[in-house]
């Protein structure tokens, strides 16, 4: 005999418990990310420049892009299956396959930077060390930093897309460059379409000559990406190329941009440092440099082109001489007793001697061998 329900008598609420079992299971429902399309998901990213740190911002959808306003919970989701809903149109259910190819492989590049963060937080559990997470995640995690390796391998990945280029503000580090209040001016933000291309390109100087020196002077400066391999250049806000230098260029060009910028884009070289300046620098980055003015007021400063000579000589038997010499073309330096030998064309003078001492690094090098 079936049994008749019980009468009812007042309304009652479900169970706790099976209330706690449904939020678990509908976790696991799979639910369509785009039930309208179902097209794939597609991730933007945007390359943020923010006072010389570079970091990653995204969005995501279908027919529309959502802000990824937290890059943690996001990757949380992808890591542990849950699901993430974005506004009212986008629910994902953690699963990479969402994904369209693309953004599939840069997702996997932003997970492993995820996990490398979870497994300094286990470092930082075990040995009671300060919180780890602002070292990767800004902005309450809508902005993840890139280290330079991380951006040489997101740019890797970027090659042959277009992207945005996000720059936000650069103090001017002069001590002129302040306003009434005494207050650090700032360049203004834009936003710029870009894609990286190979190459080293030319920056633009100006050399003025003065009395007491020389001044290089630059209009722009371009803005700079840090990789560990490569250094990235957008040279204008006009620009569509985010330029990728090889490691040469990176290592030569790096310093003489820092010294620019910390400058305000002028430099001073006195008369008493300009030979060091060409032997050290000049020499080291002229290829990159387009320079409007004279030049050729900087080759003077230049070292000639040095020959070493070293004649051997047995006066006497078992007796084995040798005599070092600095060979310049029109003139010979002993570089024992630093004679010079002139030719009938080219006698010593007083002021060809001064010139030749520019040329010490050379000899100082060839001595000590």
């Amino acid at each position: 005999m079936k049994s008749q329900p019980k009468p009812f008598t007042k309304e009652r609420a479900t169970s706790s418990a099976v209330l706690q079992c449904m939020d678990q299971l509908e976790s696991l429902v799979d639910p369509d990310p785009n039930p309208n399309t179902g097209d794939k998901v597609r991730i933007e990213p945007s390359l943020v420049w923010n006072q010389g740190q570079v970091r990653v911002e995204l969005t995501l959808g279908t027919s529309r892009q959502y802000v990824v306003r937290s890059m943690k919970t996001l990757f949380r989701s992808l890591c542990s299956g849950e699901p993430v809903l974005f506004g009212k149109g986008l629910r994902l259910s953690g699963d990479l396959n969402e994904f369209d190819p693309d953004s599939r492989v840069l997702l996997e590049f932003f997970l492993r930077q995820y996990r490398q963060l979870t497994d300094l937080r286990r470092v930082q559990d075990s040995y009671r060390i300060d919180d780890l997470t602002e070292q990767l995640f800004t902005d309450n995690g809508r902005s993840m930093i890139l280290t330079p390796q991380a951006l040489d391998d997101f740019l890797e990945l970027m090659e042959g897309r277009t992207f945005l280029f996000d720059k936000r503000y650069r103090f001017l580090y002069s001590h002129l460059a302040k306003n009434r209040m005494g207050r650090s001016l700032q360049e203004q933000g834009f936003q710029r379409n870009v894609r990286t291309q190979e190459g080293q390109p030319l920056l633009p100087l100006t050399l003025t000559v003065e009395e007491d020196g020389v001044t290089l002077n630059a209009e722009t400066l371009p803005f700079r990406c840090k990789g560990h391999r490569h250094l990235y250049l957008l040279m204008d806000p006009s620009s569509e190329i985010l330029w990728k230098t090889d490691d040469e260029y990176r290592k030569k060009m790096e310093p003489f941009l820092d010294s620019l910028e910390r400058s305000d884009k002028e430099l001073f070289i006195a008369n008493h440092d300009l030979t060091r300046f060409c032997v050290n620098v000049f020499t080291s980055i002229r290829p990159w440099l387009d320079i409007d003015g004279d030049v050729t007021y900087l080759d003077q400063f230049l070292p000639w082109d040095m020959e070493a000579q070293l004649y051997l000589d047995s006066p006497a038997p078992g007796v084995i001489t040798a005599r070092p010499f600095a060979d310049y073309g029109p003139i010979r330096i002993n570089l024992v007793n630093e004679r010079q030998e002139a030719t009938e064309e080219f006698p010593v003078t007083d002021s060809f001697s001064s010139s030749l001492r520019r040329n010490d690094i050379q000899e100082t090098r060839f001595t000590r061998l």
